[in-house]
């Protein structure tokens, strides 16, 4: 009797673990060139109280380093860069079945409240990923037909982006053309996590909203810059985004040159 309540306590402490999840995000920004591939880092921090955090962690350590090279007074072309395309934080809450999509633009804060969720096809097929024996699941969200793979040996109903609903953490999802992959590389029990109550202020705007933003600011570089340091041949932008581009000052055309590095993705992980 005393085995079976220690094994029942065990499991017990094992479905109320927080966990902090270390993703690879792999994706082919261009879809007309297969053989280029931009790889974040990006954390998934889950709570007791069935809430998530998912954010890319490379800004993280590039904000931080970055703040400690200017009050350091280093040179500005030491400055560390990440992704624009991932430059979000995405929230769930379970208890609530909400997604929230967070950016900041412009240096405003913004919010989208997501009202489309998976919906899953659990699969027969089975495989070992790591550690973890995997289930096949696919959904068709956002445009795209993603096939995942989830372990229940993880209790947790949650995966990275806007992905959730299946009963196990995803330990890799990717669409079907492999544009756009993430894959589970470290897994760990945290009990620091703490989501605060308090909450920025942000303005709540719709997808369609941003997309005519994101449109609008396009033919307007000079617009999009927060700040300029020019450091012997290098030209270092700190953008409104947060983004963070380095170019060589003696290009033909800094604007045009700007104007590359800034561009948005040509190939979206949402395509509707």
């Amino acid at each position: 009797m005393r085995k079976y309540l220690f094994i029942l306590m065990c499991l017990s402490l094992t479905l109320q673990a927080q966990y902090n999840a270390l993703y690879s995000y792999k994706l082919i920004p261009d879809p007309n060139k297969k053989d280029s591939t931009i790889t974040n880092l990006m954390t998934l921090e889950i709570s007791l109280d069935k809430k998530s955090k998912f954010y890319n962690d490379d800004k993280k350590r590039s904000d931080s380093l970055n703040n400690n090279l200017l009050q350091n007074n280093f040179r500005t072309d030491n400055l560390s860069s990440y992704n624009v395309n991932t430059n979000y934080i995405i929230t769930k809450d379970l208890k609530k079945d909400e997604i929230v999509y967070h950016f900041t633009y412009s240096g405003v804060k913004m919010k989208i409240l997501e009202k489309e969720k998976p919906s899953w096809e659990v699969k027969k097929e089975t495989r070992k990923i790591g550690d973890y024996l995997c289930q096949k699941a696919i959904t068709n969200y956002k445009g795209r037909q993603w096939i995942a793979w989830y372990s229940n040996e993880i209790p947790v109903f949650d995966g990275p982006y806007k992905f959730l609903g299946l009963p196990g953490l995803i330990v890799e999802i990717y669409d079907e053309k492999k544009e756009h992959a993430f894959l589970l590389v470290k897994l760990k029990k945290d009990s620091t996590i703490n989501f605060s109550n308090s909450t920025p202020t942000e303005k709540e705007i719709t997808k369609d909203e941003l997309n005519k933003m994101l449109n609008s600011s396009a033919g307007n570089i000079n617009g999009s810059i927060k700040s300029m340091n020019v450091s012997g041949d290098l030209a270092t932008f700190t953008m409104k985004d947060g983004n963070v581009v380095q170019i060589n000052k003696n290009v033909e055309n800094i604007e045009v040159e700007l104007a590359k590095k800034i561009k948005r993705n040509l190939n979206p992980i949402e395509l509707e």
